[in-house]
């Protein structure tokens, strides 16, 4: 009687478990092709490589700053950073300034770009 009540307890235990894996497999497959789709369409997580075809928006960001200062100014654009809210600008006036001349273009240039990005605080470094 003991090994009777030991084996249906056995058999018990066996089929709870088994039916235990069968929805957390379902859910981890689930969660697996969440994961797959998010993967697939996402570029969010910069330590990895991108994974779609669009840019992020960090390139569209430099790039319209290239596009501002080749479309509203006579200088040419230079380096390019940007870091969070901050972009370093590096633009070419094609001659030698002075000071007062660099602080006007500095100021100009920051209003342009303020127009066109206002969420981006710039730094401008100009050069000859």
């Amino acid at each position: 009687m003991k090994h009777l009540i030991a084996i249906l307890f056995t058999a018990f235990l066996l089929a709870a478990c088994n039916q235990g894996d069968q929805p957390q497999d379902t859910q981890s497959k689930k969660e697996r092709a969440e994961l797959e789709n998010y993967e697939e369409f996402t570029d969010q997580n910069p330590n990895f490589l991108n994974t779609t075809n669009e840019q992020t928006a960090v390139k569209d960001d430099a790039t319209k700053i290239e596009e501002i200062i080749n479309v509203k100014t006579p200088y040419k654009a230079g380096n390019i950073v940007i870091s969070g809210k901050d972009a370093w600008v590096t633009v070419y006036v094609g001659k030698e300034c002075s000071a007062r001349e660099k602080n006007k273009i500095i100021k100009d240039l920051n209003e342009v770009f303020y127009e066109g990005l206002p969420r981006l605080q710039f730094h401008v470094n100009v050069k000859p």
